[in-house]
């Protein structure tokens, strides 16, 4: 199978799962087993026991919506998109970037802080993406800083955390915004409104 031939895909479909399920969390899900139902800790991997149900795609289902975490960046994701009815952007557009380098930094910083559950298997599959300094030799070492991380998955975080409202195509990536919808930098999704 392609997961034993290739063992790295299990760690990053386990991180793509926790990813996922951090959506939903809140505080009473918190004290919930951090992945899968079979108590080890450990991913269910196969994701056909996973709901794909419309209400899950519209943030609603049994005992709840989105967490805040979900609900944040969510709203960050459709706020920098564009709407799908009238255009798509590149994944190399400088404000796709930006939000996925925040919401990457967001999520390495909870993966390292994460000590229970899979956080041992969230952290090894984070680990894939880690750039590898002591590689470089010769006339390409530099005195300055190396990038910490090698690749970023782009289209892999906005399909996750934008479940049923983000849709990539050769065109580009959009969201499910109305006709009309203004897109809004990064910045800008995270401006103090001016007291009235």
């Amino acid at each position: 199978s392609v997961m034993q031939r290739y063992p790295e895909l299990v760690l990053w479909c386990g991180l793509r799962e926790r990813i996922g399920m951090r959506l939903w969390e809140t505080p009473q899900e918190a004290a919930l087993p951090a992945l899968g139902s079979n108590g080890s800790g450990r991913p269910e991997f196969g994701g056909r026991g996973r709901s794909r149900s419309r209400g899950r795609r519209r943030g609603i289902r049994e005992g709840g919506a989105f967490g805040k975490w979900g609900r944040k960046w969510r709203t960050a994701v459709a706020a920098v998109l564009p709407s799908g009815e009238e255009a798509a952007v590149p994944a190399t557009d400088a404000e796709v970037r930006k939000l996925a380098y925040v919401m990457w930094k967001d999520i390495a910083k909870w993966v390292a802080e994460e000590v229970e559950g899979a956080g041992d298997e969230a952290a090894r599959g984070l680990a894939l993406f880690h750039a590898e300094p002591d590689r470089i030799a010769g006339p390409l070492r530099c005195s300055e800083p190396l990038a910490e991380w090698a690749f970023v998955p782009i289209s892999d975080l906005l399909l996750v955390v934008g479940e049923g409202r983000v849709g990539i195509t050769t065109e580009g990536i959009f969201a499910d915004n109305p006709p009309g919808h203004k897109r809004l930098s990064l910045a800008d999704c995270y401006k103090k409104k001016a007291a009235t």
